[in-house]
């Protein structure tokens, strides 16, 4: 049913745009709409399209949680019920989940929808997927406003078939949604000094203070591109001092919590609680683990990471199924050319142009978006020198390569425009490759394993025996159990017991009613949630009792 719904609302929402000319009263009942009107029909079917494949069946595309999704999911989940995380801490500004950390915002951004739809998958998903959405509109409608309707009609187009945006859309990997709150910010700012609309551009500084809340790397990545963008802005006088003071001044006081946590866990300092919330003391800190600050080989780390970071831009690949697809790519293999023009090309046309070209609203708007564009890149590539890289450590790269791109292809249309309908057709016939590929045999043999098929029912039917004690598969996280099951945060707190507490993973023994070991034997009035890649499911056709698979996982019955 929710499917259903969410279905209903992706048309509607790309509807909107067909509403503008009556609600601007530009349109005459004699009028032909579809004539007059032709950019806005395109727009509306794009984000319908993109919206569709971002948000319908996010319970089955991928099936199953992935274990970071599941954790998000319990701590939303904990902070609902209880007010804390399932470390209990009360409110944090980042969670200590594995030992190490996770970040926050998502969590939080979750618990409304939680709320409402109980502990389902698509409930976890629907924030990542919604924002996502919102965002094609956000593009289509600001560089409307900074170009022109057509200009932007592509660069939505572009984005709503992106492979990496749409597959990142349908999984609540927390450290994504980093890259969207920038990019949302970022088209805040544009057009706010393009409209000279000063609400903007503070609730832009808002919200770039609250991504420090959804990824780690944020807080090197805001602080320089935050710096270059202020500074630029200064320099050609777009704004005054004044306000480009309180804008870092926003920014600033947003992200004092998790200045304090940075505090606290630098300097091996205890939790700290502060008002209604906590600043917690991590097991350990991953920051040594997935940068090279520290390293004693850090010169050469960072020529071996930015290499990595340059490999990943060439092949758009990283090997992990879930940040993108192999043959199609961050935003298809075939497009990193049209980047390179769109980098290039306007700053070539830059150079070219006079002094008082410049000096028009529209050009001056347009520089500052390429300067913005050029700095969100150039920052994100002198990150992927400390970062030990992947696609989703540096998720900051992919939206200023997809801009380039679409900038590129507009400018190879306007100069060769007997290559609008192959290019079309080569982006839509790929596209449907990409849909095609994605949700049979790709989803089935690759995602699959990583996201837990079947376990979600596993763990729900085994509940259902009332056993004994349940034991349960190492090759499943806890973490899946504790969301799908809603256990019981204080009781999980109270039982937990951690097979190396203090470690940066700490991996958990057991809690009350679950064991996660198979035993070589099963006994009676106990029930048992095996992979099918355990011993035990090899061997449970020869036990008396009743065996009942879920995807990837079966339940052995041995209550009866």
């Amino acid at each position: 049913m929710i499917n259903i719904i969410l279905i209903i609302l992706c048309f509607l929402y790309g509807s909107l745009p067909l509403l503008i000319p009556f609600l601007k009263g530009n349109h005459k009942r004699d009028d032909s709409f579809f004539t007059h009107h032709k950019t806005l029909v395109a727009v509306s079917f794009f984000l319908i399209l993109g919206s569709l494949v971002r948000v319908s069946f996010l319970d089955s595309f991928p099936s199953g949680l992935n274990q970071d999704e599941a954790s998000a999911g319990y701590e939303a989940f904990a902070i609902l019920t209880t007010g804390m995380d399932r470390h209990g801490n009360q409110a944090p500004v980042h969670f200590v989940s594995w030992g190490s950390g996770q970040n926050v915002l998502y969590s939080y951004l979750a618990i409304p929808f939680i709320a409402l739809l109980g502990n389902t998958t698509i409930a976890l998903r629907l924030p990542m997927a919604l924002l996502s959405c919102v965002t094609l509109y956000a593009l289509y409608y600001t560089i409307a406003s900074l170009k022109d309707e057509k200009t932007a009609l592509l660069f939505l187009a572009f984005l709503a078939i992106n492979p990496w945006h749409i597959s990142k859309s349908r999984w609540a990997l927390e450290s994504n949604l980093f890259p969207e709150l920038v990019l949302l910010t970022l088209l805040l700012l544009l057009y706010s000094i393009r409209k000279k609309k000063y609400v903007f551009f503070y609730l832009s500084s808002f919200l770039f203070g609250l991504s420090s809340y959804s990824y780690g790397t944020s807080y090197f990545f805001l602080f320089f591109f935050i710096l270059s963008l202020l500074v630029y802005l200064a320099i050609r006088k777009e704004v005054k001092l004044i306000h480009l003071f309180c804008y870092l001044f926003t920014v600033f006081v947003t992200c004092i919590p998790i200045i304090l946590f940075l505090y606290v866990n630098l300097f091996d300092k205890d939790t700290i609680r502060l008002l209604w919330f906590d600043i917690p003391k991590l097991t350990q800190d991953r920051f040594h683990s997935v940068t090279s600050f520290f390293s004693k080989t850090f010169f050469q780390d960072c020529l071996n990471n930015i290499t990595s970071t340059f490999a990943l831009i060439f092949t758009q690949y990283d090997g992990l199924p879930w940040n993108a697809t192999e043959f199609f790519g961050t935003m298809y293999l075939f497009t990193l050319p049209f980047s390179l023009i769109g980098l290039f090309h306007p700053l070539y046309k830059s150079s070219k142009e006079n002094l008082t070209a410049t000096l028009l609203p529209e050009k001056r708007s347009e520089e500052t978006y390429q300067f913005a564009l050029t700095s969100w890149f150039i920052v994100s590539l002198f990150l992927g020198m400390f970062i030990k890289p992947n696609i989703n450590r540096v998720n900051t790269l992919w939206f200023p390569l997809i801009l380039f791109a679409a900038q590129g292809i507009s400018d190879v249309i306007q100069k060769v425009k007997s290559l609008k309908v192959p290019l079309s057709l080569l982006y839509l016939s790929s596209f449907v490759a990409y849909g095609a590929y994605q949700t049979t045999y790709f989803d089935k043999n690759r995602i699959q394993p990583n996201f837990y098929y079947g376990f979600k029912e596993a763990c729900l039917y085994a509940k259902d025996l009332n056993p004994i004690h349940t034991y349960v598969t190492p090759k499943a996280n806890y973490t899946l159990l504790l969301y799908y099951t809603e256990y019981d945060v204080n009781t999980y707190i109270d039982t937990v017991i951690f097979t190396n507490p203090g470690s940066a993973f700490e991996n958990v023994k057991s809690f009350k009613g679950y064991t996660f070991s198979l035993p070589q034997t099963v006994q009676k009035g106990f029930c048992y949630i095996v992979s099918i890649y355990d011993k035990l499911y090899q061997e449970s056709e020869s036990l008396p009792y009743e065996t009942t698979s879920f995807g990837n996982f079966c339940v052995i019955d041995c209550t009866i």
